[in-house]
Parts: C-alpha cells; structure tokens; sequence
C-alpha cells in the first residue's frame, strides 16, 4: 500500500449518533475514557479532521469570506516541519478557516498543523498559511482527491492516520475506498434524534454515494460498560 493506512474510531450512541444530548449522560462519560484508550493503542500519526470539527478544536473558526482572488503561484506542497511528533490534518479544500498557530496541544500531545487544499484555493490562503509555518498539500482540483492525499502523507512518513469524523468525512473517506478499518465504541444510550451527525452522513460533495458491506471483525464488552464494534470492508 503506498498511501496511508486509515482507522475510522468513533464514540456512537446506540442509534449511530456521534454528537447530541447523550455526551452528557453518566453512562457515555465513562465510556468516553474506553473510547480514549482504544485510541490511544492504534498508535496513530496523524488525527484526520473535518473542516466543522476542526473550526473549534484546531483553528480559530471559519473565515468571513472566502477569497478567490488569484491563482497564479505555482501549486505546489508546501511542508512547513518533516519530522513533528504528529500531525493534524485537516480538510480544508478552500481554505475557510482561520488559523491562529501551526500546532495543536491537546492532552500534552503537540501537533503539527497540515491542511488539504484543492488547487483552486486562493494564493491568499497560501500566503497566510506559509507565514504561520502551516503546512498544505494539494489533492484534486475541484474536489478532494483522499487517495492522492493519503499518498503524500506517507511519503511523509505517515504510515497510520486516525479519522474521528465528522460523518460527511467518514463517508467521504469510504466513498473514495479510503477506510481501512472502522472502530466503533458505543455508548448503552439511546440518542433518537436525527438532525445531528451520525457516523456516516451522505452529502451532495459526493458524486456517488453507494452502500458499503462490512465484515464485523471483533465485537467486545468495554471495561465501562461501552460495545467496542472493529469492522474490515468486506
């Protein structure tokens, strides 16, 4: 395989939501400390990251205005740091969000800030995003190429990448045969809402938007209480 390898690990509730009032149950509490352990033995080197999600945890929101001023720099890659400890990726085609520094500490974990761009985003982006030693790579020209993408992160030395969502990500990741493995952790809540997001979610950024089969490869009671759900495409 000469792209990255890709683990799809999600928190869920029952009924396949991964965002809604049951995070704030007693029960998905202590299952979020399963989920984070799970996490952690994958021994991932790179967090992949939607531009929704990514807006709060990794950057400082999305822009006013998206620019599409010129595009007359040359389109290449741009690698800002080549041996970081890890990486977050973050999928950004246009360049909508706005960033404040080029890595991200959470739980004493420093990482170092890589976006995906299409070949259409604004030199403007690409300026503000060299001046604060942001690394880009360009996938695709007027949608985003996940497997080009996955290509250039191993040649970085990327071997194994983690997504944790958001759905629209997930599903375009399985879409483009893109998802290596997908861990589930579910929490013994019932959600019942359907205007959040779930673990895959169709968008119209996808021309196809086909079933996918699964082979379940390991189902296993938590120490919490969670079912820890492993699935191979089939």
């Amino acid at each position: 395989m000469n792209r990255s390898y890709v683990v799809c690990h999600m928190l869920a509730s029952m009924d396949g939501n991964i965002d809604g009032d049951f995070f704030g149950k007693n029960e998905t509490m202590s299952v979020l400390s399963d989920y984070a352990r799970i996490r952690e033995d994958y021994q991932y080197d790179a967090i992949l990251s939607g531009a929704v999600t990514a807006s709060s945890l990794y950057a400082e929101g999305y822009r006013k205005k998206i620019t599409k001023d010129k595009c007359d720099l040359p389109r290449q890659d741009y690698i800002a740091v080549k041996d970081a400890e890890s990486y977050i990726v973050i999928v950004d085609p246009e360049g909508s969000l706005q960033y404040g520094r080029n890595t991200s500490n959470r739980n004493g974990r420093i990482s170092h800030l890589i976006v995906l761009l299409k070949e259409d985003a604004s030199d403007k982006v690409m300026k503000e995003l060299q001046e604060k030693k942001i690394s880009y790579l360009f996938a695709g020209k007027k949608e985003l190429d996940f497997p080009k993408a996955l290509e250039k992160l191993n040649a970085m030395g990327i071997q194994r990448v983690m997504c944790t969502g958001g759905g629209v990500l997930n599903w375009s990741l399985l879409q483009q045969d893109c998802l290596d493995e997908v861990s589930i952790v579910y929490s013994p809540v019932a959600d019942g809402r359907n205007d959040v997001a779930r673990i895959f979610d169709r968008s119209s950024f996808n021309k196809k938007n086909k079933s996918i089969s699964f082979r379940t490869e390991k189902a296993e009671i938590t120490k919490n209480g969670g079912l820890w759900v492993v699935y191979k495409i089939k």
